[in-house]
């Protein structure tokens, strides 16, 4: 942002600083599932 600033504005003036601060308000949703096991087989099969 800054550099498309300092393109669009003339050579003669000069910037000292700027500052952008920006906040995005919402709601973060974050998940994870996890599946672990095993297969017996047990004989005699009755």
């Amino acid at each position: 942002m800054e550099r498309l600033i300092a393109d669009a504005r003339p050579v003669s003036r000069h910037l000292v600083g700027l500052s952008i601060i920006q906040e995005i308000h919402g709601a973060i949703y974050a998940a994870a599932a996890g599946y672990d096991g095993d297969i017996i087989t047990i004989y005699p099969e009755d």
